[in-house]
């Protein structure tokens, strides 16, 4: 059963999030975290640091925590894909902030989330 809370982004609102909690991960192990994102068609983000998703999960990324969405086409997905090794064991959650600044119209498309032993699977 899939459990997702979801804080939308309202008209002069700027800032929302979804989250998603997961269980049996292990702290200081590594796991390949993936998941797709992009803007949609009523977007007008404006300059590239207008709109950014923060990776909010407890531990340590092999990129970046934080992504940069504004100034990317409309309707493209882009994939994030990086390692994720966990800062406490067994029961946290994934969660991504989303925010902008408040000149940006923001329609941000998230999808296909992964959280898998990178040893498993390629």
């Amino acid at each position: 059963m899939r459990c997702y809370r979801y804080t939308p982004l309202s008209p002069g609102t700027q800032n929302g999030y979804i989250e998603q909690p997961i269980f049996g991960v292990f702290r200081g192990k590594p796991y390949r975290l993936r998941f797709w994102y992009g803007l949609g068609v009523n977007t007008a983000t404006g300059a590239p640091g207008n709109c950014k998703l923060t990776l909010a999960a407890a531990g340590s990324y092999s990129t970046s925590n934080i992504i940069y969405v504004g100034g990317t086409p409309q309707g493209e997905y882009y994939l994030s894909d990086q390692t994720f090794t966990p800062s406490s064991d067994l029961r946290s959650s994934i969660r991504v902030d989303i925010s902008c600044t408040t000149t940006a119209t923001a329609d941000i498309l998230l999808d296909n989330f992964s959280l898998i032993d990178p040893l498993a699977c390629t």
